[in-house]
């Protein structure tokens, strides 16, 4: 049976990683999870500073799952180096797109991702643009993506490939156009920061706008077409290669493609219509204490 380590960046009671634990399961995976006891978004590949972290047990979907006070990439880590053998780590499914290089080098989704990559476990980082209201991401539209990255991951773990090792997967809203290969977009987005009295906000400005000026081919134009964007990413010795190409790659989208078409069902109003992304997903059973060795900081 092929074993899957599930994480996210939004913390182990989202309902992304809900769907994605359940969609895992049907694909016949043994599934573990490791995720932020909260919140890290933006957290990119970040460990902090390694030290004994709280580490809780809780049931997601009939998994048991631990829920760690760390950032996505820890979790990751902490779950790689405890002598489990993975054959492949999904991360997400992430509330909200992770877009371009900026989010490349920003998101704890993605960062799980590479830390899996670059510690010799094919991954994918997974995301889902429900809409600019965290009420829009609800399990009828956050549920395919949840599908199709399982189906993807049933297809990486069994074939292993070596042209790639990290997947990037942004989602639009069902029902999709289509799935197609796609390059990080290079553009910054438009940023707005203030600081009053003892409160700094950094709020993106106009998202859809932004995304819109991307040129064809990049993962922001694709998504913003309607299209679920798929972006090859392979760490080698000599350095990182996005938007890679090739037979691998081209088989992977033919997965991608095949599922998508069978997934034209999921994708309309069905069970648990309307849940929040704070539905009662898992029930806190232990909490325990995982030990590290005291290191330098870390990014």
């Amino acid at each position: 049976m092929l074993r899957a380590l599930a994480t996210n960046d939004d913390g182990v009671w989202s309902l992304g990683l809900r769907l994605l634990v359940e969609s895992l399961r049907l694909e016949g995976f043994e599934v573990e999870v490791y995720a932020p006891l909260g919140d890290w978004s933006g957290s990119s590949k970040c460990v902090g500073k390694v030290k004994p972290v709280s580490v809780y047990e809780a049931l997601i979907s009939g998994v048991k799952a631990y829920a760690i006070n760390a950032p996505p990439a820890l979790c990751a880590e902490l779950a790689l180096l405890s002598r489990r053998e993975f054959d492949v780590v999904v991360s997400g499914i992430n509330n909200g797109p992770n877009i371009g290089v900026y989010d490349f080098f920003s998101s704890g989704t993605i960062g799980a991702g590479i830390e899996a990559a670059l510690r010799g476990v094919p991954s994918l980082a997974v995301s889902s643009y429900c809409g600019d209201d965290l009420r829009d991401y609800t399990r009828e539209c956050m549920e395919p993506a949840a599908r199709l990255a399982a189906r993807l991951a049933t297809a990486i773990a069994s074939s292993r490939p070596d042209t790639y090792n990290l997947v990037i997967i942004n989602a639009p809203k069902p029902p999709w156009k289509g799935v197609t290969a796609a390059n990080l977009y290079m553009g910054v987005p438009w940023l707005e920061a203030s600081i009053r009295g003892f409160v700094a906000k950094l709020s993106r400005l106009d998202r859809r706008k932004f995304y819109l000026e991307a040129p064809k081919g990049s993962d922001a134009r694709a998504l913003m077409e309607g299209y679920v964007s798929i972006v090859a990413v392979r760490f080698e010795s000599d350095g990182v290669k996005w938007g890679v190409k090739g037979p691998e790659v081209d088989k992977l989208l033919s997965v991608a493609w095949q599922a998508a078409r069978g997934l034209d069902a999921a994708a309309e109003p069905g069970r648990g219509a309307g849940r929040s992304l704070q539905a009662d997903t898992g029930e806190c059973l232990h909490k325990g204490v995982m030990q590290a060795e005291e290191t330098e900081p870390e990014g």
